[in-house]
């Protein structure tokens, strides 16, 4: 998967491009007019190596609106935290959706605003898919 790194945040490929197509480099300034800016992730989205380390949390797409599970690698903090996140998760869901009493209304169209047991219900289904991405056992 092609991810790229830009001004503290990663993003996956399509949005990196976007990024990218949005960006006037016509404007972009340098004393010795070089080329660098192109390696600077702060001006510039840049290819990101996955295999360049690990990292102590699940990475997700920077664009919120995207929100893309990056499957990178993981330190050894970053599968004890899936591992908590689950098995929380889990407890909570023991008995059906975290909110007492609620029962989704059919004017939560599950995609904007939705209502408090439909956006516990994405996170669980996110949680998961780190366990499964990352083989983890809860």
């Amino acid at each position: 998967m092609k991810i790229f790194m830009f001004s503290a945040d990663l993003y996956c490929g399509p949005c990196g491009e976007g990024i990218r197509s949005t960006i006037d480099v016509s404007n972009l300034e340098y004393p010795d007019k070089s080329e660098w800016h192109y390696n600077d992730s702060n001006t510039w989205p840049i290819e990101y190596d996955s295999g360049a380390g690990a990292s102590d949390s699940p990475d997700h797409c920077g664009n919120h609106e995207c929100g893309l599970f990056l499957e990178l690698p993981l330190t050894e903090d970053g599968i004890r935290y899936v591992k908590e996140t689950a098995r929380t998760e889990q407890r909570l869901w023991a008995n059906g959706p975290p909110v007492i009493g609620h029962t989704c209304q059919p004017s939560c169209n599950r995609s904007t605003e939705r209502c408090a047991a439909c956006i516990s219900k994405s996170v669980n289904e996110i949680i998961q898919q780190w366990a499964d991405f990352y083989q983890i056992k809860v």
